[in-house]
């Protein structure tokens, strides 16, 4: 019995194999290698498209800000509070309750001391470069 074809055939199949998994790490190394970049999942529901990734907490910490931070509502910032103020300028660009610091200090030493443990979901809204300048065309006198 001659089984010389069929163990051609498997050994091209694996070759091919091999090859696209080659390919395919090229091709994630070269875009996902960067400090720029995610791998996330693309999702939508309705009209609204969404994104799914996965970060480390150092990740998050180093690119992320609160809504509250941002320059858009550097002139709405209740210092007190450490919130943005609500009223009808800024209602409608808010979409989220105030932030509630009492457990900021709990939450951290429970971080800190569980190296694999994480938060569920984070909401994160990406900007225009010019909305970080608080010199560029789009904002007014007042820097609104």
């Amino acid at each position: 019995m001659n089984t010389q074809p069929a163990d051609d055939l498997a050994s091209k199949i694996l070759e091919k194999e091999n090859s696209d998994r080659q390919e395919i790490a090229l091709l994630l190394d070269n875009y996902l290698g960067k400090d720029d970049r995610i791998f996330v999942q693309k999702t939508q529901m309705g009209n609204s498209e969404a994104y799914i990734g996965s970060v480390t907490l150092e990740w998050l910490d180093s690119r992320v800000r609160f809504a509250s931070q941002m320059p858009l509502f550097r002139q709405k910032f209740d210092l007190q509070t450490n919130n943005i103020v609500r009223d009808d300028a800024t209602i409608d660009q808010i979409i989220q309750r105030p932030l509630d610091w009492s457990r900021q200090a709990a939450l951290t030493q429970y971080l800190a001391a569980r190296k694999s443990h994480k938060f569920p979901a984070v909401l994160v809204v990406v900007s225009p470069p010019w909305v970080d300048n608080p010199l560029a065309d789009e904002w007014d006198k007042n820097g609104v």
